[in-house]
């Protein structure tokens, strides 16, 4: 067994790592974290926005100090390094879509910002960077995805075909996003209740019953949807589970999926 100075001398030597890798010290931005995974966003986008504002996305740059890149510039312009800023906003494969949004007397002003400054003032700007306010840091993070899932797409798959306009479809994904968050809202089934409910646990049923837990998804691009559950006796001893696709699904179905956690 370890003495107890050594282990000490450990396990502050992991505390030192751990406020490295996160960026400083504990408690450090929490307001900026909880901002963040409170939005009514897709989980994929939530955990990319973690990545973004960590500066942990796997551009050239950083591919380069993990030693899985031998060079860390932009491969689709040539243009510099693909650091993170330059992979969301400096690449001219992603001015074109900025320069669609921003308003024209404040682009050159959000190009020039450092990565901090853009993202932040983006993210709680409240559309001050563009003629269209309504929804904009819901459009400005999922603009950010698209973008960086389309630059993925340019690079590592030799097929890949862009179909559609993108601003089309992240416009369309915001609009779900604010009409879900508008449900929220109205309902009252926001995040404290969704807590609560998760400190409680799961109960066993009642004595001579069984309990059914359910739950569903739908992709945003196509429409399918599957279903899933499972059931468990008064002991909580697995009975039975069961998972199935159910093709193509309407607004009225993505709706109840929503709704189907019991």
């Amino acid at each position: 067994m370890l003495p107890y100075r050594r282990v000490l001398l450990v396990w502050l030597m992991i505390q030192v790592a751990y406020d490295n890798i996160v960026g400083g010290a504990p408690g450090e931005s929490t307001a900026e974290w909880k901002y963040i995974w409170r939005k009514c966003v897709p989980q994929r986008v939530r955990a990319f926005l973690w990545l973004v504002k960590s500066d942990r996305l796997l551009t050239n740059r950083e591919r380069v100090c993990r030693h899985l890149a031998s060079s860390p510039g932009c491969t689709l312009c040539n243009g510099g390094d693909e650091s993170v800023l330059h992979a969301l906003r400096d690449c001219p494969f992603t001015v074109s879509i900025w320069s669609r949004v921003v308003k024209p007397s404040e682009l050159s002003r959000v190009l020039s910002l450092l990565f901090a400054d853009w993202f932040n003032s983006n993210l709680h700007g409240r559309g001050k960077f563009t003629e269209d306010s309504e929804c904009w840091e819901y459009l400005f993070l999922v603009l950010c995805w698209l973008l960086w899932k389309r630059r993925c797409s340019l690079i590592m798959d030799p097929s890949f075909v862009d179909q559609g306009d993108l601003l089309v479809r992240g416009l369309s994904l915001v609009q779900e996003c604010c009409n879900a968050a508008t449900a929220r809202e109205t309902t009252g089934l926001g995040l404290a209740s969704r807590r609560e409910g998760l400190d409680r646990g799961w109960s066993l049923p009642c004595r001579g019953w069984v309990k059914v837990n359910a739950d569903g998804a739908s992709a945003l691009n196509n429409g399918q949807a599957a279903v899933g559950g499972v059931i468990r006796d008064e002991n909580g001893a697995w009975l039975f589970g069961f998972a199935r696709k159910i093709g193509a699904s309407t607004k009225q179905i993505r709706i109840m999926m929503t709704h189907l956690i019991f």
